[in-house]
C-alpha cells in the first residue's frame, strides 16, 4: 500500500508539472491522437476501402473489435512503461541507476514512476469506443457487466505486455547496450492486434506461450466475438488471461530483482 500511495503521489506531481505548460501537453496529445487515428485509418482502408470482408473465419467487425481491443492494454503501457524505453541508456551506461539505489523506495517503482506518458490515455478511450461499435454492429450491444469484465481482460492484457517488456528491458542489467533486445520482440505486438488463428501452427504456438501477445487482443476479446465458436481452448485461453497477465508481471519481477543483485555501476 506504501508503494501505491507513492504511486499516486508521484503521477500527481507529474501531472501537475506537465500541466503548467498546457499548450506543449496539448500538442502532444494531438500529436498522439494523429497517430492513433493513421494506425486505425490504414486498419479501416484495408477493410472498407479495399472491400475486404473477413480475415479467415473472422468478420470484418469481429477483427476490428480484437484490434480496439488493442487498445485498451496498449494505453495504459504506454502511459507506464516511458522511463523503460531509454532504461539501458539513462540509468545503465549513464549511471544514473546508482541514484536509485541510494533511496528508500523500490528501485522498479522509481524507475516507471519518474515519468509518464499521460497523453496516452486517450488509446483507452479510443479503444471502448472502438469496441463498443462493433459489438452494437455484431448485434451483441455490451452492458455493464461486460464493461467490467473487458476492464479485468484489458488488466491482463496489460499484465503480459507490461512483464514481457520489463523481462527484455531487465536484460540491459547482463548486455548493456544503448537500444537492448526490446525492439525485435516488440515488433511481434502487432501479431497480436489479429485472430491468432490466421498464422501458422508455429507462430501461434509462439504468441501463445513464449512471447503470449495472443493474450493481448485476441483470446481476451474471444467472448465478445467467437459467439458459437467460444469453448474448448478459446475458452480456457480467455479465462487464462488475468492469470497469463499476473504471471508475467511476477515472473518479471524476478528477473529485474536478479538483474538489480548483478548491476556494479559505471565506476565513473
Amino acid at each position: 500500500m506504501r508503494q501505491v500511495r507513492i504511486f499516486f503521489a508521484y503521477f500527481a506531481q507529474y501531472a501537475m508539472r506537465r500541466l503548467a505548460y498546457k499548450g506543449d501537453f496539448f500538442a502532444e496529445m494531438f500529436a498522439g491522437i494523429l497517430g492513433t487515428a493513421a494506425t486505425l485509418a490504414f486498419v479501416l482502408m484495408l477493410f472498407y476501402g479495399a472491400g475486404v470482408q473477413a480475415i479467415g473465419q473472422w468478420s470484418r467487425e469481429q477483427v476490428l473489435f480484437i484490434y480496439g481491443f488493442t487498445f485498451i492494454p496498449f494505453g495504459l503501457f504506454n502511459v507506464l512503461s516511458l522511463n523503460l524505453y531509454q532504461f539501458s541508456e539513462r540509468y545503465i551506461i549513464e549511471g544514473r541507476f546508482d541514484r536509485v539505489l541510494v533511496r528508500p523506495l523500490g528501485t522498479l517503482p522509481q524507475v516507471m514512476f519518474e515519468s509518464f506518458r499521460l497523453q496516452s490515455l486517450h488509446e483507452v478511450a479510443v479503444g471502448l469506443v472502438i469496441i463498443t461499435l462493433c459489438a452494437r454492429e455484431m448485434g451483441t450491444p455490451l452492458d455493464a457487466g461486460d464493461y467490467g469484465l473487458i476492464a479485468l481482460m484489458g488488466l491482463g492484457g496489460f499484465g503480459v505486455l507490461m512483464g514481457v517488456f520489463l523481462i527484455l528491458v531487465s536484460a540491459s542489467f547482463w548486455f548493456e547496450d544503448r537500444i537492448g533486445i526490446a525492439p525485435p520482440v516488440y515488433n511481434l505486438i502487432m501479431f497480436g492486434r489479429y485472430p491468432i488463428d490466421i498464422y501458422h501452427q508455429s507462430l501461434q504456438f509462439i504468441l501463445k506461450w513464449i512471447v503470449p501477445f495472443g493474450f493481448i487482443g485476441f483470446y481476451p476479446s474471444a467472448r465478445f466475438i467467437a459467439g458459437d465458436k467460444f469453448g474448448g481452448d478459446l475458452r480456457l485461453a480467455f479465462l487464462l488471461t488475468p492469470v497469463v497477465g499476473l504471471f508475467c508481471l511476477v515472473l518479471a519481477f524476478g528477473v529485474w530483482t536478479r538483474g538489480v543483485r548483478r548491476y556494479s555501476s559505471t565506476g565513473s
